[in-house]
């Protein structure tokens, strides 16, 4: 599953001027946003929250320290409404880029698209019971699973090939006819409908008889 991009609601690790300028961006941007009609908290309680900061951090750089402690208060303050404006702003967005960009908050990483590659190292084997073959294939990275197909030789012109989904890199084919020969193949699945198969691959299911089994 992709993962949802939201706007990032923790601002305990800026400056606090960096704090101010961000939450003075986030308002600018807010204001009159179609997308973000009825916020939560208000615009204006975010402002008069903006206004007692900015007023408080221009005042503790005295070095007064009841100063500083009402600088660190309104800052408390101002960082929890902004974080419940954000949750607010995620909920509408429900991970939309172009709503998110247009609230002025700082986003999630935007995770890279990860391109899967066909299964490597195919191999068939020979089941220990009589009518089974055992699939291998190396496992590949950013697949979500596989799907081992099968079809027997005498239809594979036809392209009718029996498909079973599977998370593991081995797959057991059982029931199968002794002695005949089959087509195997792996496709990789992952995200944004990606489906990349290997090689194929024939093998023939060993003949076993009752003599050979007792």
């Amino acid at each position: 599953m992709q993962k949802i991009i939201k706007a990032l609601i923790n601002f305990s690790k800026f400056t606090d001027s960096k704090l101010e300028q961000v939450c003075k961006a986030i308002l600018q941007a807010m204001n009159g946003n179609a997308n973000f009609k009825v916020p939560i908290p208000t615009l204006q309680a975010i402002q008069e929250a903006v206004d007692l900061y900015s007023t408080a951090l221009i005042e503790a750089a005295s070095r007064d320290r009841n100063k500083i402690a009402l600088k660190n208060q309104y800052r408390s303050q101002l960082t929890e409404l902004m974080r419940q404006l954000g949750n607010y702003v995620n909920t509408i967005c429900m991970g939309d880029i172009t709503m998110l960009t247009s609230s002025g908050y700082p986003l999630g990483k935007i995770p890279a698209p990860v391109h899967i590659l066909a299964p490597k190292n195919l191999s068939i084997l020979q089941g220990l019971n009589a009518g089974s073959i055992i699939c291998k294939i190396s496992s590949v990275k950013g697949a979500g699973g596989y799907l081992y197909e099968i079809c027997a030789d005498a239809v594979i012109k036809n392209g009718n090939w029996i498909s079973v989904p599977s998370s593991r890199t081995s797959f057991e084919f059982t029931d199968l006819e002794q002695g005949q020969k089959y087509w195997f193949r792996v496709a990789a699945v992952g995200g944004n409908n990606q489906v990349v198969y290997s090689n194929e691959v024939y093998q023939y299911v060993m003949q076993r008889n009752m003599e050979a089994a007792a």
